[in-house]
């Protein structure tokens, strides 16, 4: 059987590649949300100029930048205007909707992180139940008894 310090030596080490692996996931996570921040920004910046009222040629500035396919000149210039709001408005609702899921992600990491490093042996408890049967005058009693964790010496978290 593997010693108690050896067991706890192998969690310690698992905990801290899970830990890190959550890092990673968090910063990547915020390396999108920050980048969908920053388009958020830009796109309601063209909204803005766009309800303000542009000139074709920054409205055809905005069409090209945001590759979309709309015919900007005149006689179209009015429907052109309409069109390029409708898709800046998809884009924005788009664009919002996977900021929130990012947010509500950041948060499950969060939490994940909190219980990494809870004792996989006693989860959490910092005791393990026994229940053992104890034979007498011709009866069977279930008799409950709590052992402190080895693992977590009762603490029910790993200490890293």
């Amino acid at each position: 059987m593997e010693s108690t310090n050896n067991r706890l030596d192998k969690v310690k080490e698992e905990i801290r590649k899970r830990l890190e692996e959550l890092n990673n996931q968090e910063n990547l996570l915020k390396k999108k949300a920050k980048n969908a921040h920053k388009k958020l920004t830009k796109l309601k910046m063209f909204m803005k100029e766009i309800e303000e009222g542009v000139s074709q040629v920054r409205l055809r500035e905005i069409v090209k930048e945001l590759s979309i396919n709309v015919r900007v000149g005149f006689p179209f210039t009015t429907l052109a205007r309409f069109l390029v709001m409708k898709q800046l408005k998809n884009q924005i609702e788009e664009i919002e909707y996977r900021i929130k899921e990012i947010s509500e992600k950041l948060k499950i990491l969060e939490e994940e992180k909190k219980t990494a490093n809870i004792c996989p042996e006693c989860k959490g408890l910092g005791s393990r139940t026994e229940i053992r049967y104890v034979r007498e005058d011709g009866f069977v009693t279930p008799v409950t008894i709590h052992k402190e964790c080895s693992l977590c010496q009762g603490k029910g978290r790993i200490e890293l």
